[in-house]
């Protein structure tokens, strides 16, 4: 694994731009259908879908649930992932 912190924070903040991206760009079906799709599915893509039906002030929907259950499913994938590898070493 990565042992520098600033290639950890350099890496992080590139995926953030990278999802952040695919979820606003890829949202508005600029890139096409299939990434439109992949979009969805995307942790930025699953909470625009939650915000934007609650500003809405619309019923609950099916698209809501899948949403829901996406965003539940990447916090305790990637929380599983940040317990499993994470080192505490002090110098």
């Amino acid at each position: 694994m990565i042992r520098s912190t600033n290639a950890i924070s350099a890496i992080g903040r590139l995926l953030m731009i990278a999802l952040l991206l695919l979820g606003v760009l890829g949202g508005t079906g600029i890139l096409g259908d299939t990434i439109k799709s992949i979009s969805d599915w995307s942790p930025v893509g699953g909470l625009m879908t939650l915000f934007s039906d609650v500003l809405n002030q619309s019923a609950w929907s099916g698209q809501d649930t899948g949403s829901l259950l996406a965003c539940v499913a990447y916090v305790a994938v990637f929380a599983f992932i940040g317990i499993r590898w994470f080192r505490w070493e002090s110098r």
